[in-house]
């Protein structure tokens, strides 16, 4: 993860303003898998309550999230919800008959997830095979991808925090065309300079 890019400065989807509590990305890939680890930092990651129910069951839960788009300009992607004790809630979605895009939450991904915490913050390293993806992973080639964080535990009732990577403009994280692109780099690329600074 030391060499991996850093993804920072998540912003509240619906309205254009920070997140309340810092939230660190990681991602690198290699020719089997993509893989993303979030550093979560929170003021007392042992109070957390709010947890995924189940494998597949969804609840507002103090959780990140992952989108891939894998193929430029399809509507189908790939979903994955992990709490903070690493329960997982996976979906896909696909044309239906009708033409429509249909969600199938019964299908199960091969992701490896681990999840864990520090004293000031919770961590989630995922592993995405990108068998799961439908994809191979070539370097230039380019996907729509959002990662997000929902903080439960440190708001008031009622009022949970969702986050992003990129500004919604209030449209829901099932917005495909709104997600982050993500060009998968080569040996001799460089990260980018930060587009977003605190002063």
């Amino acid at each position: 993860w030391a060499k991996a890019w850093l993804v920072e400065s998540f912003v509240d989807y619906r309205v254009l303003r920070l997140e309340s509590l810092e939230t660190r990305v990681r991602l690198a890939y290699d020719a089997a898998a993509l893989y993303v680890a979030f550093e979560c930092f929170d003021p007392d990651p042992s109070d957390i309550t709010a947890f995924l129910p189940g494998r597949d069951q969804h609840a507002p839960s103090d959780s990140v999230e992952v989108f891939v788009a894998p193929r430029a300009g399809s509507e189908s992607y790939v979903h994955w919800i992990v709490d903070s004790r690493g329960t997982v809630f996976d979906e896909r979605t696909a044309p239906g008959d009708d033409g429509l895009r249909k969600r199938r939450i019964q299908w199960n991904g091969s992701a490896r997830v681990r999840a864990g915490a520090e004293a000031d913050r919770w961590i989630v390293e995922m592993a995405i095979p990108f068998s799961d993806l439908g994809v191979r992973p070539m370097a230039g080639q380019t996907c729509r991808v959002l990662l997000c964080r929902n903080v439960i535990h440190t708001r008031p009732k009622g009022e949970e925090e969702s986050n992003a990577v990129v500004f919604l403009d209030g449209s829901n994280f099932h917005t495909v065309e709104k997600f982050a692109r993500l060009r998968l780099a080569g040996p001799e690329d460089r990260p980018p300079e930060p587009q977003v600074g605190l002063v």
